[in-house]
C-alpha cells in the first residue's frame, strides 16, 4: 500500500513539473517571438503563415 501511495505522489510531482515546464516554455517563446516581431515586422507574418501549417 506505502509503495502506491509513493506512485500515486510522484507521478503527480512529475505531471506538475511537466506541466510547469511547457508553460515556461511557452512564455519563453511568446516573449521571443515577441522581441523578433519588434526587430522586424516582417516575421510576423512568417510566425503566421507557420501557425497556420500547424494549427
Amino acid at each position: 500500500m506505502r509503495s502506491a501511495i509513493v506512485h500515486i505522489v510522484t507521478r503527480k510531482a512529475v505531471q506538475r513539473a511537466s506541466r510547469d515546464h511547457l508553460l515556461v516554455e511557452k512564455c519563453i517563446h511568446s516573449q521571443l517571438s515577441a522581441e523578433m516581431t519588434k526587430e522586424e515586422p516582417d516575421i510576423q507574418m512568417l510566425l503566421d503563415h507557420a501557425k497556420d501549417l500547424f494549427v
